[in-house]
């Protein structure tokens, strides 16, 4: 039972192992997205640069010496190269949108109308209610 939660101990999404180029010794490095982290190997010595980028940051990039449709046809390519919890996240945040704007378009504000105060009148100085 112990061995079963042995793989989610080691799972640390703030961080991930990678190899050193030059002789394979595996490296735990922090995840800093969009930064280039130099990285010293204590085995061999030697230092590299690493950069981790968000799969959707380069998702829109636009060319505008190419025309609209090799844009998005560029745009579709790099769509299918996403990961599929990556695609899962976008299409499941593209419905929440156009369900808020459906459910905001259909469902007027209805705003409470106060009515105002009823008058009553008093007889005399008794202030004895005469009517509602």
């Amino acid at each position: 039972m112990l061995n079963f939660f042995k793989p989610l101990k080691s799972f640390n999404p703030t961080q991930k192992i990678i190899q050193c180029p030059n002789c394979k010794q595996s490296l735990r490095v922090p995840i800093k997205l969009g930064k280039t982290l130099l990285i010293n190997c204590n085995k061999c010595n030697s230092k590299f640069n690493i950069q981790f980028k968000h799969p959707l940051s380069n998702l829109f990039s636009w060319n505008k010496q190419q025309t609209i449709q090799q844009n998005i046809s560029n745009l579709k390519s790099r769509f299918n190269y996403l990961p599929p919890k990556t695609k899962r996240l976008f299409w499941l945040t593209i419905a929440m949108i156009i369900l808020f704007i459906i459910l905001h378009v259909k469902t007027p504000t209805k705003e409470k109308q106060i009515d105002p105060p009823k008058k009553t009148r008093y007889i005399d100085t008794d202030k004895t209610l005469l009517g509602v």
